[in-house]
């Protein structure tokens, strides 16, 4: 057990990198990906199927480089990225062996579902799956 909290206390304690947080997928390529969600140690990619694939963030913020190490059965990325403006990012490089191209949008937490509906003990419908 305390192994477990010593690894989430690293987890929690480890710098912020320039791509942390929720990012859309402007245009679907070589990437199946609708959204990425990174932060420190840890990153989640939900693809058009609704699938989900995670994995361990290795972001060198100098070189501008991203590598995805998978933790469940999915491709390993190589990816260099370059940020315009605060709210964009243009993915490049290798996953799975395909060359993607992929440009992101910062998701305005405030903006989502969650955020902005409210706590409800009775969901109405299409609420309540």
């Amino acid at each position: 057990m305390r192994s477990c909290r010593t690894f989430g206390w690293l987890r929690s304690n480890a710098p912020a990198s320039p791509l942390d947080g929720a990012w859309r997928v402007d245009e679907l390529g070589a990437v199946r990906w609708k959204h990425i969600v990174l932060r420190a140690g840890s990153a989640a990619a939900y693809g058009d199927d609704d699938g989900r694939d995670l994995y361990t963030p290795y972001v060198n913020a100098e070189a501008h480089e991203l590598t995805l190490a998978p933790r469940t059965n999915s491709p390993a990325a190589a990816l260099r990225w370059s940020q315009p403006d605060p709210q964009h990012v243009l993915l490049e490089g290798t996953l799975g062996g395909q060359p993607p191209r992929a440009p992101l949008s910062l998701l305005d937490a405030g903006k989502t579902r969650l955020m902005n509906r409210g706590f409800h003990w009775i969901s109405e419908a299409p609420f309540n799956r």
